[in-house]
């Protein structure tokens, strides 16, 4: 649920779905953007959080790189996988 009432800066479609035209229509007349990615949802979500973090975030350090999965040392030395 969204809490304001700004608009929506783009939509994503997952899994390859072809927007339907009425979507596409919409978009056009409100200026939308309409995305598509190949991945499923379930791993579109945290590649694209975790991508947010790593160029918005100045203090957040980038837990993957290229889809490939970093470790990273916990401040007790011990070496942590995401």
């Amino acid at each position: 649920m969204r809490s304001s009432n700004s608009p929506i800066p783009a939509l994503i479609l997952t899994r390859s779905l072809t927007p339907f035209p009425e979507l596409m229509e919409m978009a056009v007349k409100h200026k939308r953007t309409v995305l598509r990615s190949e991945e499923d949802t379930s791993l579109f979500i945290p590649n694209l959080t975790d991508w947010l973090k790593a160029r918005l975030s100045p203090d957040h350090p980038p837990w993957r790189a290229g889809g490939r999965v970093r470790r990273r040392r916990a401040p007790d030395g011990r070496v942590r996988r995401r």
